[in-house]
Parts: structure tokens; C-alpha cells; sequence
């Protein structure tokens, strides 16, 4: 299941200066504490919003494919095409019937994204956890597309509650490390936005000599 929050925040690593912050990041104090607390809040996320998906197969590995289906059907079929392939080659009529009433009705309006699950897919890999509210809210907004005024006079308020709600864990929970914020944002610096590392830990992230 967690792929499905990866696969998104693996694209704000395309540009190779984010990948090697995003590798230094792994080195921050708590990080395997905090990658954990998310792994959790992605699984009951998705068993809370799409648990009536999983039912649907009759194996696990079914009931996660329609899972993921429901909610982006090019990456549910490169992740599964060996099990699309043996349900085609068995002729299972019903698992191709699931298939098809998962499809999305001509028409139909699609959805507004939740704004857990934009938390969720960049939490990690978007570097979430390492900035404070208004800089989360101010990425969400500006890098990620999603503006977050439309739901909410109170953006950075809107981020916070929605973390807490999922039980994410960020550099504010641990406070006898982190003194304040280990990364600032700055939208539209030259050419692209930028991640600024503070002072205190300019040794985790600078370049190696």
C-alpha cells in the first residue's frame, strides 16, 4: 500500500540536488521513528477511506490491486500486471468485472484531492516533517499545486490538524533535539524554489569534502 504515497512523493526527487537532500535527510535524528509513524498513517488512511476496495478481492494481494485501482489505474496495473496477467490467462470473468465497475463513470466530476493525502504523499519524501506549518502549507501551495486557501482561512492551521488527525510524527515532537525548524522554504528563489538548511545542522547536510 505504501507505494502509493511513494510514487508521488518520489517525483519532488527528480531533480538531483532534492535526492541528495533527501538521502542526507534519512541521517536526521529520529527519522526511522518518524518514517514509521507515517507507514502506519498510510495504512489506515487507506483501510479508513478505501477498506470497502480490499473486500473486493478474494486474496490480499486482490484486494490491494483494486485498492490501488480505485485511485490511480496506471500504477496499479505496472505494479500488478503479473496478477492481471494470470487472472486474463485463467479467463476470471469476475475478477475482469471487478475491473471494469472500478472504472470511473463518463462524466462523473472527479474529486477534489484530500488534504490528507497530499500530507501523506509528501510528508516523507517532500520533507514535510522538517519544516513548520506555514512553510508546509506554503510548498503545498505553491510547488505541489494545491492551494490550500480554498479549504481554509487558516492554511498552516489546516496542515497542523490534519498531521495530528493522522497521527504523523514531525521535527516539533521531538523538541529536546530540535530547537526549532530544520528546514525553511523559499518559493520562486532564481529559477526554482529552494530548501534552506539551518545553521544547526549544516554538518548532516552539507556536502561531503
Amino acid at each position: 500500500m505504501i507505494d502509493l504515497f511513494e510514487e508521488k512523493g518520489y517525483s519532488i526527487l527528480e531533480r538531483p540536488e532534492m535526492r541528495t537532500l533527501f538521502e542526507r535527510s534519512e541521517n536526521m535524528p529520529h527519522f526511522q521513528e518518524v518514517f514509521r509513524a507515517w507507514q502506519n498513517a498510510c495504512v489506515k488512511f487507506m483501510v479508513n477511506t478505501f477498506g470497502e476496495r480490499i473486500n473486493q478481492g478474494e486474496t490480499l494481494e486482490e484486494g490491494i490491486f483494486f485498492l490501488q485501482l480505485a485511485i490511480d489505474r496506471s500504477l496499479a496495473l505496472r505494479n500488478f500486471h503479473r496478477l492481471v496477467g494470470e487472472r486474463a490467462k485463467a479467463g476470471d470473468l469476475r475478477f475482469f468485472d471487478h475491473m471494469a465497475k472500478s472504472k470511473k463513470r463518463p462524466g462523473r466530476p472527479r474529486a477534489a484531492k484530500p488534504v490528507s493525502l497530499v500530507v501523506l504523499q509528501f510528508w516523507i519524501y517532500g520533507f514535510l516533517w522538517l519544516l513548520s506549518n506555514e512553510d508546509r502549507a506554503r510548498l503545498i501551495d505553491h510547488s505541489l499545486k494545491y492551494p490550500l486557501n480554498l479549504r481554509s482561512k487558516d492554511p498552516p492551521g489546516l496542515v497542523k490538524k490534519c498531521s495530528e488527525r493522522l497521527g504523523l510524527l514531525g521535527w516539533a515532537d521531538f523538541p529536546s533535539t530540535y530547537k526549532s525548524e530544520p528546514l525553511s522554504y523559499k518559493p520562486y528563489v532564481g529559477t526554482t524554489d529552494q530548501l534552506i538548511v539551518s545553521d544547526q545542522w549544516e554538518d548532516i547536510f552539507a556536502p561531503a569534502s
